[in-house]
């Protein structure tokens, strides 16, 4: 073979080579392509299970609230999961209840809590409880704690509630949860989960121990601020939702927090999901604080301190299948769900009442949330959140949000 020959062939096979590469990125690319309009969230998102088999959660419905004969309309919903929810997490992290039991620890701290409200011993305490109260005379003021759950209520009697108008109050209630929290700071209990979390203040009156709104905060005795923590809903590595990943078996998701606790918070390998945690209603919390004063000491600036917080342990006990969105709509309007909240426009948040029969039902928001329960729960498990606005049948709108469990229970392990 010639030179001339040589050379002209050698030029035809770089083509034929530079062709096939071509095709085979341009095949490797379609593959992904297809890949990843096929692909469901299922093939990546596999649930552990570790934490066995889950009681269904018990939601507290409001008294008297039904959905009677009302025409749902599901209008412009949006969604607190991600966009592209398709290929968002259909699983979760469950977090068990962190009751150990009264330590040294709990002990110590609710003496020491104590002694900042300006309690002194001696405390009322039967042996064996743990539940210890402590009374302050001069301040009218008393302290239940039980150093089991390490829940407490400090209140200060009635008799000494301010007069209205109370000119120590925050100038606005959008102030007052900076003053509350600064009250739980001198107390060691604020977290960064509250500072992540929501707030919600409101203008109060009380009455037989209830608070109720006031038109404005010169009517008002008290500030009232309920503070919502936030947790991760789910912390995964993104590499998990690449068209590529070759997903094994069975994906360690608890082991994903450990590895992105120790490459720190700005790395971007791994992706977060938050969710908050929810009370009795959307915008209520069993953290309540009720100011009576923007300064001061917190035994004197606070009329009443709720801290039902229930502990979980910091690290999840497993994963669980959650049920779509689309699925948590359809169990709503066949009326599955809980209505936990209901009130005409203009009514009482903090107190609410409606019994008269619904025309329509309109849902707008739909939010991926924990649930937390006005007493104590086994597990911290999620919910569905759905609000919007009703008609009623005299043509009254009023405010709605209705609770639905978001655990697949029906692929629960059996126990």
């Amino acid at each position: 073979m010639t030179l001339t020959e040589t050379v002209f062939w050698t030029k035809i096979a770089s083509k034929f080579v530079g062709a096939f590469v071509v095709l085979i990125i341009v095949g490797y690319y379609a593959y992904i392509y297809v890949i990843s309009l096929t692909r469901t969230p299922e093939q990546v998102f596999r649930p552990d299970n570790k934490c066995g088999s889950l009681p269904e959660i018990a939601i507290e419905a409001q008294e008297g609230a039904s959905y009677g004969n009302a025409v749902f309309q599901v209008t412009a919903l949006s969604t607190s999961l991600p966009d592209n929810y398709e290929k968002a997490p259909l699983i979760t992290y469950v977090y068990k209840t962190d009751v150990r039991g009264e330590t040294f620890e709990t002990r110590d701290l609710a003496y020491s809590i104590a002694k900042d409200l300006e309690f002194e011993t001696p405390v009322e305490h039967t042996a064996g409880s743990t539940v210890y109260v402590w009374r302050n005379k001069g301040l009218s003021s008393t302290l239940t704690f039980n150093t089991d759950t390490f829940n407490f209520t400090y209140l200060r009697d009635n008799s000494v509630l301010p007069k209205i108008p109370n000119t120590e109050l925050p100038g606005t209630t959008f102030k007052a949860p900076e003053y509350a929290s600064n009250y739980l700071r001198a107390l060691g209990l604020y977290t960064a989960e509250f500072a992540n979390g929501k707030s919600f203040s409101y203008p109060v009156v009380m009455s037989q121990g209830k608070s109720f709104l006031a038109e404005s905060l010169f009517t008002a005795q008290l500030v009232r601020v309920d503070f919502q923590k936030v947790v991760p809903m789910l912390f995964y590595d993104k590499q998990v939702v690449s068209p590529t990943y070759n997903s094994p078996a069975l994906i360690d998701f608890v082991k994903f927090i450990e590895l992105a606790k120790k490459k720190g918070e700005k790395d971007e390998s791994h992706a977060k999901f938050y969710a908050r945690r929810v009370g009795r209603t959307p915008e209520t919390a069993n953290v309540q604080v009720y100011l009576r004063s923007q300064v001061g000491n917190p035994a004197r600036g606070l009329q009443q301190l709720i801290y039902n917080n229930w502990k979980v342990e910091e690290t999840p006990c497993g994963t669980a299948s959650i049920i779509r969105p689309s699925s948590a709509i359809l169990k709503i309007q066949k009326g599955e769900g809980t209505i936990a909240y209901l009130a005409p426009k203009g009514g009482d948040p903090l107190q609410p009442k409606s019994v008269d029969p619904l025309r329509e039902i309109n849902l707008y928001n739909l939010e991926l949330t924990y649930y937390e329960a006005n007493t104590i729960q086994p597990y911290l498990q999620p919910i569905y959140v759905a609000t919007g606005e009703v008609v009623y049948e005299n043509g009254a709108r009023g405010d709605i949000a209705i609770y639905v469990p978001a655990i697949d229970y029906g692929l629960q392990p059996k126990k």
